[in-house]
Parts: C-alpha cells; sequence; structure tokens
C-alpha cells in the first residue's frame, strides 16, 4: 500500500468508528392509535411513568457529558479516545420524545374532563 491508501484506509477506520460511538435513540411516538380509548387513570399512570423516565433520562445524559469532557481532555493526550465520545444526544431525544407524549396525554386528559374526577390530593 502507498502512503495515501494508508492514510485513506486510517480515515475510514476512524470514521467508522466515530459513527459506531453511543445508542441510536428510540423515541417514543407523540400519540398511540388507542389513546382515545384510555381511562382517566390510565392516562395519569402512563404520565407519571413517562416523568420518571424522563428524568432518568435526564440522569444518564449527565453522566454521558461527563465521560464526553472526560474523553475530551485525555483525548489531547491519547488523540483516539475522541472516537469513543457520544454525540448522538440520544437521551436529550428519547426525553423530548416523552415529554411530548406526555402534552398530547395531558391534552386528552382535559377533554375526557378527567380533571373533574379525579382531583389531585392535597
Amino acid at each position: 500500500m502507498t502512503a495515501p491508501e494508508t492514510h485513506l484506509c486510517i480515515l475510514l477506520l476512524c470514521m467508522l468508528a466515530v459513527a459506531c460511538a453511543g445508542r441510536e435513540p428510540d423515541p417514543i411516538p407523540t400519540s398511540n392509535l388507542g389513546d382515545g380509548r384510555m381511562s382517566c387513570l390510565e392516562i395519569r399512570a402512563e404520565i407519571t411513568g413517562n416523568n420518571q423516565r424522563i428524568e432518568g433520562l435526564s440522569n444518564n445524559a449527565d453522566d454521558v457529558r461527563d465521560k464526553n469532557v472526560m474523553l475530551g481532555m485525555a483525548g489531547v493526550i491519547v488523540w483516539p479516545v475522541w472516537f469513543f465520545m457520544d454525540f448522538k444526544g440520544t437521551d436529550k431525544q428519547e426525553a423530548r420524545a416523552l415529554e411530548a407524549r406526555n402534552t398530547h396525554l395531558g391534552q386528552l386528559y382535559v377533554e375526557k374532563r378527567c380533571y373533574r374526577i379525579h382531583k389531585p390530593a392535597t
């Protein structure tokens, strides 16, 4: 192999390694086919579950950010570690999808007048 071919192969391998860093986002849909048939209790339960998942994703996003900072600093000395940084923002995308779902469910909750049936405990 000539020097340019070697450099091209190294560049392609580096690009492949960068593409593998992090997981792909798997956002939930904003609305589902059976949403109109959900009871008020089911709506509230799903919103509560989504809020817990959003909190977990937020904590995970903080961990990913911290890891990226450490890898970025280490990359100054050993540059190949930069290929293990996660720039996809998977957790943030999934959290935004859950927030959009909660907004939709909140509108459904109001449309069904659930707030009259189930008043929050004080």
